[in-house]
């Protein structure tokens, strides 16, 4: 997870006099280099205890609002977590990062509802994304610091609005209608409590995979990409 605070970015990552980086003087340990005295694994018994927190909580509650609230925590904590490793491990402040979420989100349905199978639609959906991030990040990681913020930032305004308005593919404002429900082996995931055990369970998992030091070991060196 990150190891800064906010009130530490425009230091780190927006030096005065240039705009952008110049060194990896104004980095955190976690992005200069990496720290001999962490532990080759980190496992800790808060995690355990939230863990179980997050599972027992459905046996416990009976309403499925707080379900269906709890489902979209998990998935914007997911979403939180890869902003953290792109911000912690490649040193990237790029603010274009949900516009991939809802991206891969809007071509995963409406794959599903062309009728492919979920994953398919899913694995479709990464690849897709994949290729335009590539495409749109050759010329945008030239940039540096206020320069790659503000145009990332364009960037998720520009998908927002082209999303918005292509209505009959989309759904526009009202968004994508008739998705087909999840299935994984024959086995769909219908109702809130499965989507929440899917949901946290990826979460958590991501949790898991960013707190490890050696998950990203070439983190450091990847920082310019």
């Amino acid at each position: 997870m990150c190891r800064f605070h906010l009130g530490e970015l425009k230091g780190r990552f927006f030096p005065a006099g240039d705009g952008g980086f110049s060194g990896t003087e104004h980095l955190p340990l976690a992005l200069s280099e990496k720290d001999p005295m962490k532990p080759a694994t980190r496992f800790p018994v808060p995690f355990l205890v939230f863990a179980l927190a997050v599972f027992l909580l459905p046996l416990v509650v009976s309403g499925s609002y707080v379900i269906g609230v709890m489902c979209f925590v998990a998935l914007y904590g997911a979403l939180a977590l890869g902003k953290g490793v792109l911000l912690e491990q490649a040193g990237i402040f790029s603010l274009a990062h949900p516009t991939w979420f809802g991206l891969g989100a809007y071509v995963t349905g409406i794959a599903a509802v062309k009728g492919l199978p979920p994953l398919t639609a899913i694995l479709l959906a990464a690849g897709f994304v994949a290729l335009v991030a590539f495409v749109l990040g050759a010329p945008l990681l030239r940039l540096k610091g206020y320069y790659l913020a503000c145009a990332t930032f364009s960037l998720m305004l520009i998908i927002e609005i082209v999303i918005a308005n292509l209505g009959s593919l989309t759904g526009g404002h009202d968004g994508l209608m008739g998705i087909p429900p999840l299935s994984i082996g024959g086995l769909a995931l219908e109702g809130d409590r499965s989507f929440y055990f899917l949901s946290w369970g990826l979460c958590l998992g991501n949790l898991l995979v960013s707190e490890q030091p050696d998950a990203f070991p070439h983190g450091p060196g990847h920082r310019r990409l």
